[in-house]
């Protein structure tokens, strides 16, 4: 079975990572023209100049012949014409100081008095610049088809390994999460470090409208920041999205949620975040009202064959209370299917535990997978064994707090059906 997943989940470190190196491109300009480019501009006017002056040649032939005489010149009476009115050009609202919207692929942004915001190219939608110093910023909204929850969940969670993989000698200063005023979840991660051996600082927003993320990077030196930090917060808090890109439902009040293809139903508690991936292993996502964590729902063969057989469930449910290593292989498997973090994850097994059910019992299994050699990540794993079938959840993000609301964590469980 092929795992896009692989990709739209824990691949996200590898697509953050590398745009976040995106900007160091864009700092390193230094406002001056290319010199090349400078040379042709050069060349150009000298050659264009005498024309745009209007001088003219003086003529050096001699003639014998002697030159009639001009009839004496009569002046007559020149009309004074109409004084020529053009009109006056509107200058750009950022040339006046007026903010000015920019819209591209159903995402439009402001920009406020004194920025430079013009289109990108690529997955660079904006490139955002003040010309008075040395700030800058981009946003990109290309090339990141993972599900936004995901990434506001998992970044605020591992906001501070994150910007050790990418800047050395960086400090988290804060990490908030927020929803915009169209509900859209962002992450904001706040921090300082170092750019050309100079204090600096900038900030990450990440935004989750859908099954697709977008995300925002600022930074200047320590003084520049001061003025423009600010203002890039409100930047964010701006961004707006086309109705047909917010795919995320935040309920209201209790009410059930299906995925894409109809396959697997849940309830979305009021104030909880729910999405309908395009993952095939868990085509349906929700979230706690602060984003703290989230919890993915997979059934079936989605969860591989193994998994498929109510006897097969009932025998690795004994085995897991018996302390077999069954359970680690067991979470091993499907971690396989969140980017390969099977093939090195650690089971913590004062935390492996049976839950009997009716209809058979729920297997908690909580582990660490490495992404690397300095960064981890925590995951829970629950399968639900039930005479007709088998449905898993994992829990990614605060670990923790999903275990401390773990009553809410398996009513959840519960209400959810396989609907095939």
């Amino acid at each position: 079975m092929e795992h896009r997943g692989k990709v739209h989940r824990l691949g996200i470190w590898a697509v953050v990572v590398a745009l976040l190196l995106l900007p160091g491109l864009a700092l390193a300009q230094s406002g001056e023209f290319d010199p090349a480019l400078r040379a042709v501009i050069g060349r150009a006017v000298g050659e264009t100049a005498p024309f745009a002056i209007g001088t003219g040649g003086t003529g050096t032939g001699a003639s014998s012949v002697a030159a009639p005489t001009a009839p004496p010149l009569v002046l007559l009476p020149t009309p004074t014409p109409a004084p020529l009115v053009l009109p006056t050009p509107t200058p750009a609202p950022r040339a006046t100081g007026a903010p000015a919207t920019l819209s591209r692929d159903g995402v439009s942004v402001v920009a406020p008095p004194g920025w430079e915001v013009e289109p990108g190219f690529g997955d660079i939608f904006f490139d955002i610049s003040n010309p008075r110093n040395d700030f800058a910023a981009v946003f990109l909204g290309g090339g990141l088809d993972f599900p936004g929850l995901l990434g506001v969940v998992i970044i605020r969670d591992q906001a501070a390994a994150m910007l050790g993989t990418f800047m050395d000698d960086t400090e988290l200063v804060s990490v908030e999460v927020s929803l915009t005023p169209q509900g859209v979840p962002m992450v904001a991660i706040e921090f300082d470090g170092q750019m050309m051996n100079e204090p600096s600082s900038g900030a990450l927003y990440l935004f989750g409208p859908g099954n697709t993320a977008y995300l925002l990077l600022g930074f200047a030196p320590a003084d520049d920041w001061a003025v423009d930090g600010p203002r890039l917060a409100e930047f964010a808090a701006n961004v707006t999205f086309d109705e047909s890109l917010i795919t995320l439902v935040t309920a209201s009040e209790e009410m059930y949620f299906t995925d894409k293809a109809e396959t697997i139903e849940t309830v979305v508690l009021p104030g909880w975040h729910a999405l309908a991936t395009d993952d095939e292993t868990f085509p349906l996502v929700v979230a706690e009202p602060e984003l703290r964590y989230l919890l993915g729902f997979g059934a079936g063969d989605a969860l591989g064959a193994d998994l498929d057989s109510s006897a097969e469930m009932m025998r690795i449910l004994a085995e897991a209370t018996a302390g077999t290593d069954v359970a680690t292989e067991m979470i091993s498997m499907l971690l396989d299917s969140l980017g390969g973090l099977g093939e090195d994850i650690e089971l913590d097994s004062s935390l492996t535990a049976v839950y009997p059910t009716e209809t058979g019992g729920v297997l908690r299994m909580v582990g660490t997978g490495r992404l690397d050699e300095e960064t981890s990540i925590r995951i829970g794993v629950y399968i639900d064994m039930r005479t007709e079938g088998s449905l898993g959840m994992i829990v990614l993000g605060d670990v923790a707090q999903a275990l401390a609301e773990e009553k809410t964590v398996l009513e959840i469980l519960a209400e959810t059906l396989v609907l095939e």
